[in-house]
């Protein structure tokens, strides 16, 4: 341990010692005698109730959930011997957080499945959300194609679209193997951003 780290740490026992010993040093004050009977009975009526009352764990019913604990569904079937994308690498760019992070997280949850069911591998790139979208929009417009894919914000949907840099799936929306879900599920504040002009473009997470 560093030397200013104990000093800082001595000083705080010192300090909550001296407060402690106060606080002891008080008590026999407290139990002198009162000089009229009414005072001494209103004075104890409060130490009583204070006796009296529960304790109470704020925390006694609260639960922690790690990400550890819970594990997704399975949605693609391995692709055998018979794999599209054998070979081929896709790569993702996604916010800094990690493998437990709640942007980044479930890339890495997936990531087994999809690699077992196309025959691809998944590569995540992480970078700070500050240079999240200029990474992407340098790579769309100089032709770079250095990612595949990438989680997108809603407020990036006009640039992305008036700069042809991403279709709509109203086509695919019930097409079989298209991943299936109600984008009516979705409240009209929220669904406003998934779609532009008309169109769907994002999906909900």
């Amino acid at each position: 341990m560093k030397p200013t780290k104990f000093l800082t740490l001595a000083s705080l026992l010192v300090v909550f010692a001296m407060l402690f010993a106060a606080c002891g040093g008080a008590a026999p004050a407290a139990e002198a005698p009162a000089a009229g009977g009414e005072s001494a009975a209103a004075e104890e009526a409060p130490a009583a109730e204070e006796e009296a009352a529960p304790v109470v764990d704020e925390g006694q019913a609260a639960s922690v959930t790690t990400a550890s604990d819970l594990v997704p569904p399975i949605v693609a079937e391995p692709c055998g011997d018979d794999c599209p994308y054998a070979g081929q690498t896709v790569t993702v760019i996604v916010n800094t957080a990690g493998e437990k992070g709640p942007i980044s997280g479930p890339f890495y949850e997936v990531r087994d499945e999809f690699e077992a069911a196309t025959g691809a591998t998944l590569e995540i790139v992480e970078v700070p959300f500050a240079e999240h979208f200029p990474k992407l929009l340098t790579d769309l417009t100089t032709g770079t194609g250095q990612y595949d894919t990438s989680i997108a914000g809603a407020w990036w949907l006009g640039d992305l679209v008036e700069g042809d840099f991403i279709l709509p799936y109203d086509d695919w929306y019930n097409a079989e193997g298209f991943p299936q879900w109600d984008i009516e599920d979705v409240q009209p504040g929220p669904r406003s951003l998934l779609e532009y002009g008309g169109k769907k473009y994002m999906v909900a997470n």
